[in-house]
């Protein structure tokens, strides 16, 4: 286990995300930082797992294709 900034660099089977944010104003805080996201969802080999609340983060443009 360890945070986006331990795995910069590094590569796993399977990376799991949790994305926890949900309220109702659609704020997602540091989940807005697209580098940051970048590097966690491109460690995986084989399986990236994200779990979140997709009607809060589809408000985002980043995740806005949900």
């Amino acid at each position: 286990m360890g945070t986006v900034d331990s795995f910069q660099g590094q590569e796993r089977d399977i990376i799991a995300i949790t994305l926890t944010r949900s309220n109702p104003q659609g704020e997602i805080g540091f989940l807005s930082d697209i580098r940051r996201m970048n590097v966690g969802m491109t460690r995986a080999r084989r399986k990236l797992l994200l779990v979140g609340d997709s009607s809060t983060l589809c408000r985002h443009p980043f995740f806005g294709s949900c």
